[in-house]
């Protein structure tokens, strides 16, 4: 119960729901293609390997603009990047509307599509530099639960589709979008930051490795950090704070005027090409490629593989697609939550073991309903996955949330765009799904092993047993900064 309540109490909820709608209905117009794939599979007559592509492109353009977008997030501001993204997404919703009457122009609009993917890169920071650190799982589950808004379209757009033709389903995605774009834009806000000559008149810097004591008066609801490094979850003030530390994450934490945000400055292009030198960038690019690839690749898929596969009707394959696009995109959250109380080491350990093993299930062929049961369960094991991987981004790559967010959402969409595409590949080439799902097994028994071997490493670094959070960052509630 007092989890809860320092959650509400923290961070700003108008922005942590904008930052869900963005990314609802950001992912709802991201997997279009996908949801309509049969129906422009049938108007152009595509081979698997065609339709596996089809339903990627968006997948690979939204992972590069992910990176630019992680980069803007962190020099312009997260809800600066929003409202821009938000505009360009409604340029392939025309196009598909008025324009894509040929294969090469639906593949064109397709990449187009990838603005929308890399809503990602933005949301989730926006969200995330509101909150402390013991609270990044909840808050990522939710603004990543956006991820939702494939529901969306795998449920309503095959049956505007038979009502309106494909082309409509286009036009009619730029309603929803319009409104999204009204309410984030309004109610949306930046985290602060406190200025320059407070910083420096409250908190003077102290000098490496030194006990400074902190003079400031006692606020509510800001934590500060102990000589020692430890957390403490409680209202009373600290006299003393940690100087040292060189990992981004166990340096300086001055308190309480800190910005409390991931990126306190503009992000520099060094720092990007820094990010992308840490070994650590890549294992979590990985292990993201595996959780968010996993689940959108076969978001965008599953209705092709359904009725390819096992012969049913494009509403019947649009319906079960939402069922088990439901397991993942509600339990995404919930994956965020339970690697805060559980640790994410731990949670991700488990569910690439699970998710693997169930795929080898699918790999099969079983009969229709074991099938969708078991791909009910690997999108449940997905969506909580994404959630575990995102309880650890903030505490690993804290001072730089934006830019690695934008790494790893690319890397994310990376995987997403190989998935179908070798499920399609190797459909043509073997004449079954079955060997494409292998693949993809075994890119889980890699992430697996990966984790194993590193979180020996990691765990007392800056993570604490399993993978929980180990030093809160200093809170600002919305009401200490004058923002309803």
């Amino acid at each position: 119960m007092r989890s809860t309540r320092s959650f509400w109490r923290a961070g700003h909820l108008p922005t942590l729901v904008s930052a869900f709608l963005y990314f609802d209905v950001s992912f709802m117009v991201w997997v279009l293609l996908g949801a309509l794939g049969n129906y422009i599979a049938a108007d152009f007559g595509l081979s698997p390997a065609q339709k596996g592509l089809m339903t990627a492109l968006p997948l690979l353009a939204g992972s590069a603009l992910r990176l630019l977008f992680g980069y803007l997030t962190d020099t312009i501001g997260a809800k600066n990047t929003g409202c821009l993204g938000l505009a360009l997404t409604l340029a392939p919703l025309m196009a598909g509307w008025q324009w894509a009457d040929s294969l090469g122009k639906v593949y064109l609009a397709g990449l187009q599509l990838g603005a929308a993917g890399a809503s990602f890169a933005a949301a989730l920071p926006l969200a995330s530099r509101w909150y402390p650190p013991k609270h990044q799982g909840l808050v990522m589950g939710i603004a990543g639960a956006g991820s939702s808004g494939t529901l969306l379209a795998t449920l309503f757009a095959p049956r505007l589709a038979e009502a309106f033709g494909w082309h409509a389903v286009f036009g009619l995605a730029i309603i929803p979008l319009s409104v999204v774009m009204l309410i984030f834009c309004l109610a949306a806000k930046e985290a602060p930051r406190a200025k320059e000559g407070e910083k420096e008149e409250r908190a003077p810097e102290p000098t490496n490795q030194a006990l400074a004591l902190n003079l400031a008066p006692w606020e509510p609801e800001v934590q500060c950090t102990s000589s020692l490094g430890e957390a403490r979850d409680t209202d009373a003030p600290s006299l003393l704070q940690h100087a040292g530390g060189e990992r981004a994450g166990t340096g300086s934490l001055p308190c309480p005027l800190e910005d409390r945000r991931a990126g306190f400055p503009p992000a520099k292009t060094s720092e990007f090409i820094s990010q992308l030198k840490e070994r650590d960038t890549y294992l979590f690019s990985l292990f993201y490629a595996v959780t968010f690839g996993g689940f959108v690749g076969l978001a965008s898929f599953l209705a092709i593989f359904l009725k390819d596969q096992y012969g049913v009707s494009k509403i019947q394959a649009g319906d079960l697609t939402f069922l088990c696009v439901l397991a993942g995109s509600f339990l995404r959250p919930v994956g965020g939550f339970l690697a805060d109380k559980l640790g994410g080491l731990r949670m991700l350990m488990f569910l690439y073991a699970a998710v693997g093993l169930l795929l080898i299930a699918v790999a099969t062929l079983p009969p229709l309903p074991f099938a969708v049961g078991f791909l009910f369960l690997v999108m449940a094991g997905l969506g909580m996955g994404n959630g575990s991987v995102f309880q650890l981004v903030p505490q690993r790559f804290e001072g730089r949330v934006g830019v690695a967010t934008g790494i790893l959402g690319a890397a994310g969409g990376l995987g997403g765009f190989f998935l179908p595409t070798i499920l399609g590949a190797l459909k043509q080439l073997t004449g079954s799904y079955g060997p494409g799902l292998l693949v993809f097994a075994g890119l889980s028994a890699a992430a697996l092993g990966a984790l194993y071997v590193v979180q020996r490493e990691w765990i007392g670094d800056w993570i604490a047993e399993g993978g929980r959070a180990r030093s809160p960052a200093p809170v600002f509630s919305a009401r200490e900064v004058g923002i309803a």
